[in-house]
C-alpha cells in the first residue's frame, strides 16, 4: 500500500458528529458536510484540546502560521464551522468573550487504519472508472506530483483518449480548484488560444476529484525530446520557435493577470498543427496565482482554490527554474515566471533540458544575441530583467533582423575605422574634412526642417541658384576652414561645434542675400531645437524673424515662416499662449499666400495642436481632420508632412475615446515613417512611443511594454540621457509600470524623468508637472505621504496658474492632490477640491471623457477615508458608469481595480 494511504489516523466522535483527521471529512447525523479547509482545520485543533479555552492568538498562529490575519478572519472561520456543525446555539463551540473559544462536547477518539473513505483515499489502478464518468477507463498513469496524479483515460465505446488529473488530498484539491479558476480567467479574458491547454470538464462533486483535458500524443516537451534522443539533434530554428511560442503564451497569461509559477519542460505540451509545424501549449496552472484577485470579481468567477490565505504562494515549483528572489522568500511576480522562461530558453539553445543555468553558461551559447536574450530574461536581479515575456517573444521573433542589423552595424563600424585610418595617412586631409563637414552640416540643414522644399516650390530658379552659391561659399569658405585641423590643431570636431561656428559667423555673412541668411538662421534654429537647446533656438528664430520683417516686410513668407517656427519653440517650452499668437500671426496672411502654401499648412498644424494642449479636444479634432483632407487633396502634397499630421490626430482621438481610429492611424504612421525614414529614425521612435501610449491607455500592457522600452533605449542611445525626448520616453516606461500596479518599479523611473525634466525645462514647465504628478501617485501607493503631498501641491498649483483650473491637466492633478491631502488628515479640504473639480469638468470636458471617472474615483477614496461608505459607494458607481461608457474593453483594467476597491468598503450603517 502506498505511503500515507494505510497510515494510522484518528476518528473523533462528539455529539452527533464524526470527524476523520486525515481526510478532514466531517459528518453530522451521518451526512457528509462540505466545508472549506480552514474551518475543518479549526475543528481538528479544537478536538485535540477538548474542554480547553484556546485563545484567539493561539488559534491564529495554529491556522495561519507566520502570518498576521485580523481577528475578523478567525470570527468568520468559527461562524462557518458552527454553520456546518448545526451549532447555532453554541452548544458545541462556545465563545469565551475577550479570550477565545472552547469545545464543550465530550469527545471520543479511536485509531483507524486503512482508508476510511475508499473512494477518496484508495490508490488508483488501471481499469478503474472515474466518478460520474461510467464510460471512461483508466489506462496508464502519466505522472504524479505535488499537485495531483495524472492518468491517460479512454472511452470504452469511441476509444477517444483524454487526460485526467486527480486530487485525493486537501492540498491537491485546492490546487485542482485553483487550476479551474485560473483556466476560467484565461478563457474569459483571452478567449480560446491554441497555446494554452483547455480544460474540457471537471468533477468536484465526488472523490476522487479530477479535471479533464485533451490527450496530446506528442506529450510534453520533455517527452518529445526524449523520444528523439534529446534536443541536440533538433534544428536550432525549431527550438527557438518553441521558445518564442512559450514567451508569447506566457505574455498572454500575464496579460490576464495570471502567473504560472511552475514553468518546466513537463508542463509544456506539444501538438502537431495542420501545416506540420509544432504548436507549444502552456499547461498545469495548479501552482499558479492571480496577480490581481479583483479580476475574479470583475469576471464573476468564484474564488475556487483561493479561499486559503496565501493560496498558491510559497516556493512551490521545480528548483532548477526557481528565480533567486523566490528562494529568498519574496513573493512571485511576472519577473519570476520570466526567469524560468529564460532558463528554458537557455536549455533549448544548448539542446539539453537537464542543464542548469550555472555560472559560465555564456560559454555554451555561441550567438551573442541569444546570450543577451538569456541574460536579460534570467538575470539574477529581477529589476534588470526584461519588462515582460512579450519583449522576450519579440526579440526571438526578430532574431534574423537583429542579426542583420548587427552585421550592418559592424560593417559600418569597420568602414568608419578604415576611413579614419585612411584620413590619418592621407596628405589630402584638408580636402576630405571639407567634404565631411559639408555633408554633416548640409544633412542637419536638410533633415531638421522642410524649408528647402517650400523654397524650391516658391522661389525662382535663378534666386535659388544664387542662394545655393552663397550657402556653398559660407560652408566651404568659413565653416570647413574653421574645422581644418591644420588651422585649429585639433583632429576632432562635432556637428554641435559646426552649428555653434555657423551661428557665430552668420550675422556677418550674406550682405546681398538676406533671404539666404534668414533661411540658414531658421534652419540652425530648428537644428538647435532638435538638440534640445531651446534657448539658442529661440534667439536664432527671433533674429531671423526681425531680419525678415526689416528686409522683406511683415507679410513676406519668410517673416511668416519665422512666426511659425517661433510657435513651434513656444509649444516645445509649454508657452501655449505665445504659440497660439505666433500661429495666428501666420494664419492672418492666408489670403496673401493661399490655403495650400506650406507656411499656412504648417501654421494650421501648430494651431490645431495648441487646441489640443489647451484641452479643446473636439476643436482640435475638427481642425486636424480638415487639414489632413486638404493636404491629401493637394496635387503636389508633401508626403512627409502628411504623415506628421496623421501622427498628431490619434493623440486627439485618444482623449475622445476613439481608440480604434487612433490605433489604425498610428499603425499607418509607423509604417509610413519606417518605410521613408527607417526603423531607427528618432521620428519613427516617437510614433512607436505614441502607439505604446495608446495601448497602455486601453490596458494592453504587454503589447505596450516592448514598444515603450525599445523607444526609450533607442532614444537614449541616439540623443543622450538628458534629451527631452529621452526623458519623455523614460516617463512613459515609468507610467506603464504605475498603470500595471508596480509602484516600486515605477517610482525610480519616474523620479529619474522628473529630475531630468527639471534640469532641462525648469521647474514650471508642463512636462515637469506631469512628472511631479506621477511621482506623487507612486508615492501614494508606497505610503511616502509627505513627498506625495508636496509634489502634488506644486504640480496642481503650477497647472492652475499656467493653464487655468478647468484645464484637463489641472483637473487630473486635483485627483492626486486630494488623495494625498486625505492621507494627511485633510479629508474635508480634499472633498471640496474634488467637488469643485467635478463642477469645472462638467463645464469644460466632453461628457464621456475619462477624467470624469477618475475624479469620481478619487472622490470615492476620499469619502471612504472620511468614513462615509454610502457616499463612497455612490461615487464608485458614478466612476464605473463613466468607464463603462467608453468603447468595449478599453477601460476594463480600470473597472477591475475600481471593483476591487469598492468591494473593500464596509457596509453602510
Amino acid at each position: 500500500m502506498a505511503e500515507g494511504l494505510g497510515s494510522r489516523g484518528q476518528l473523533f466522535r462528539f455529539g452527533e458528529c464524526c470527524f476523520e483527521s486525515r481526510s478532514l471529512e466531517l459528518r453530522v447525523r451521518g451526512e457528509l458536510i462540505k466545508l472549506e479547509p480552514k474551518p475543518l482545520e479549526l475543528l481538528q485543533h479544537l478536538l485535540q484540546h477538548p474542554g480547553e479555552v484556546l485563545t484567539k492568538d493561539e488559534l491564529l498562529q495554529a491556522l495561519w502560521p507566520g502570518r498576521i490575519p485580523s481577528e475578523s478572519v478567525l470570527t468568520k472561520c468559527v461562524a462557518k464551522l458552527r454553520q456546518g456543525l448545526r451549532d447555532e446555539e453554541q452548544t458545541l463551540v462556545k465563545t469565551v468573550h475577550g479570550i477565545g473559544y472552547r469545545l464543550m462536547a465530550s469527545v471520543q477518539t479511536e485509531s483507524v487504519e486503512g482508508p476510511l473513505t475508499p473512494a477518496s483515499l484508495r490508490e488508483l489502478q488501471p481499469g478503474d472508472v472515474p466518478p460520474l464518468r461510467p464510460h471512461w477507463r483508466l489506462l496508464q498513469r502519466l505522472g504524479s506530483g505535488g499537485y495531483g496524479d495524472v492518468w491517460l483515460v479512454e472511452h470504452s465505446k469511441t476509444h477517444e483518449r483524454r487526460v485526467f488529473k486527480f486530487a485525493r488530498e486537501a492540498q491537491r484539491l485546492a490546487a485542482l480548484k485553483r487550476e479551474i479558476t485560473l483556466y476560467r480567467v484565461l478563457r474569459d479574458t483571452l478567449g480560446e488560444r491554441a497555446d494554452l491547454v483547455h480544460l474540457l470538464d471537471w468533477n468536484l462533486e465526488e472523490a476522487p476529484y479530477f479535471i479533464e483535458s485533451a490527450y496530446e500524443p506528442l506529450g510534453s516537451l520533455q517527452d518529445w525530446a526524449q523520444a528523439r534522443g534529446g534536443l541536440a539533434g533538433v534544428p536550432l530554428e525549431q527550438r527557438l520557435d518553441l521558445a518564442g511560442q512559450l514567451a508569447e503564451a506566457l505574455a498572454a497569461a500575464h496579460r490576464a493577470a495570471v502567473l504560472h509559477k511552475d514553468l518546466k519542460p513537463s508542463n509544456l505540451l506539444l501538438r502537431s498543427r495542420a501545416d506540420g509545424a509544432l504548436q507549444l501549449m502552456l499547461a498545469d496552472f495548479g501552482s499558479g496565482r492571480m496577480l490581481d484577485e479583483s479580476c475574479l470579481t470583475a469576471l464573476s468567477i468564484t474564488r475556487l482554490g483561493f479561499t486559503q490565505a496565501g493560496a498558491g504562494e510559497g516556493t512551490s515549483g521545480t528548483p532548477l527554474y526557481l528565480a533567486p528572489e523566490i528562494l529568498a522568500g519574496q513573493p512571485p511576480t511576472v519577473q519570476t515566471d520570466l526567469y524560468a522562461a529564460g532558463v528554458l530558453l537557455y536549455q533549448l539553445v544548448v539542446g539539453d533540458l537537464r542543464r542548469p543555468l550555472a555560472p559560465g553558461w555564456e560559454q555554451d551559447v555561441a550567438d551573442e544575441l541569444l546570450r543577451e536574450d538569456i541574460a536579460l530574461a534570467a538575470d539574477g536581479h529581477p529589476q534588470r530583467r526584461l519588462g515582460d515575456a512579450g519583449q522576450l517573444a519579440e526579440r526571438l521573433r526578430q532574431l534574423p533582423q537583429r542579426r542583420e542589423r548587427l552585421q550592418l552595424a559592424r560593417e559600418q563600424a569597420r568602414l568608419t575605422r578604415q576611413l579614419r585610418e585612411d584620413l590619418e595617412r592621407s596628405q589630402l586631409r584638408r580636402r576630405w574634412l571639407r567634404g565631411i563637414a559639408f555633408a554633416s552640416l548640409a544633412g542637419v540643414l536638410a533633415s531638421a526642417t522642410g524649408f528647402w522644399q517650400a523654397r524650391q516650390a516658391q522661389q525662382r530658379a535663378e534666386q535659388a541658384a544664387a542662394e545655393a552659391q552663397q550657402v556653398s561659399d559660407f560652408l566651404t569658405g568659413d565653416l570647413i576652414a574653421a574645422a581644418d585641423p591644420l588651422a585649429t590643431g585639433s583632429r576632432e570636431f562635432s556637428v554641435r561645434a559646426l552649428l555653434d561656428e555657423a551661428a557665430r559667423r552668420l550675422p556677418d555673412r550674406f550682405p546681398d542675400q538676406p533671404q539666404a541668411q534668414i533661411r540658414i538662421g531658421l534652419a540652425l534654429s530648428a537644428a538647435y531645437r532638435g538638440l534640445g537647446d531651446t534657448g539658442t533656438a529661440r534667439r536664432l528664430v527671433d533674429e531671423a524673424g526681425r531680419r525678415a520683417r526689416e528686409a522683406l516686410g511683415a507679410d513676406h513668407e519668410l517673416s511668416l515662416l519665422a512666426a511659425v517656427r517661433r510657435g513651434d519653440i513656444a509649444l516645445w517650452t509649454g508657452d501655449f499662449e505665445d504659440a497660439g499668437m505666433a500661429y495666428r500671426e501666420a494664419l492672418d496672411a492666408r489670403g496673401l499666400l493661399g490655403e495650400q502654401h506650406p507656411v499656412i499648412l504648417q501654421a494650421r498644424d501648430g494651431h490645431a495642436w495648441v487646441q489640443f494642449e489647451l484641452g479643446r479636444y473636439p476643436q482640435a479634432a475638427r481642425e486636424y481632420e480638415a487639414l489632413i483632407a486638404d493636404v491629401r487633396a493637394a496635387t503636389d502634397r508633401d508626403e512627409h508632412f502628411l504623415t506628421s499630421l496623421i501622427w498628431n490626430l490619434p493623440e486627439v482621438y485618444i482623449e475622445l475615446n476613439r481608440f480604434d481610429e487612433a490605433e489604425r492611424l498610428l499603425r499607418e504612421t509607423l509604417a509610413r515613417f519606417t518605410a521613408s525614414l527607417g526603423p531607427d529614425n528618432p521620428k519613427t521612435s516617437e510614433v512607436q512611443q505614441s502607439l505604446g501610449h495608446l495601448l497602455m491607455e486601453v490596458g494592453r500592457f504587454d503589447e505596450a511594454a516592448p514598444l515603450l522600452q525599445q523607444t526609450y533605449e533607442r532614444t537614449r542611445d541616439q540623443l543622450g540621457p538628458d534629451h527631452p525626448n529621452t526623458l519623455t520616453a523614460l516617463h512613459f516606461v515609468g507610467l506603464l509600470a504605475l498603470h500595471r500596479g508596480e509602484p516600486e518599479r515605477a517610482l525610480p523611473l519616474l523620479r529619474q524623468a522628473l529630475d531630468g525634466r527639471r534640469r532641462v525645462h525648469g521647474p514650471e514647465h508642463p512636462y515637469v508637472g506631469y512628472s511631479e504628478n506621477r511621482v506623487a501617485e507612486a508615492c501614494l501607493q508606497l505610503a511616502c505621504a509627505d513627498e506625495s503631498l508636496a509634489l502634488a501641491r506644486h504640480a496642481q498649483s503650477t497647472a492652475e496658474g499656467e493653464l487655468g483650473p478647468a484645464h484637463p491637466n489641472s483637473l487630473m492633478f486635483s485627483t492626486t492632490l486630494a488623495e494625498a491631502m486625505a492621507r494627511a488628515g485633510e479629508g474635508e479640504s480634499a472633498e471640496r477640491l474634488l467637488r469643485e473639480a467635478l463642477r469645472q469638468a462638467g463645464q469644460s470636458l466632453p461628457a464621456d471623457n475619462s477624467r470624469h471617472g477618475h475624479l469620481q474615483w478619487s472622490l470615492a477614496r476620499v469619502l471612504a477615508t472620511l468614513g462615509r461608505p454610502r457616499e463612497a459607494a455612490q461615487a464608485y458607481a458614478a466612476a464605473e458608469a463613466v468607464f463603462r461608457a467608453a468603447p468595449a474593453g478599453s477601460q476594463d483594467w480600470r473597472l477591475q481595480r475600481l471593483a476591487a476597491e469598492r468591494a473593500t468598503l464596509p457596509p453602510p450603517i
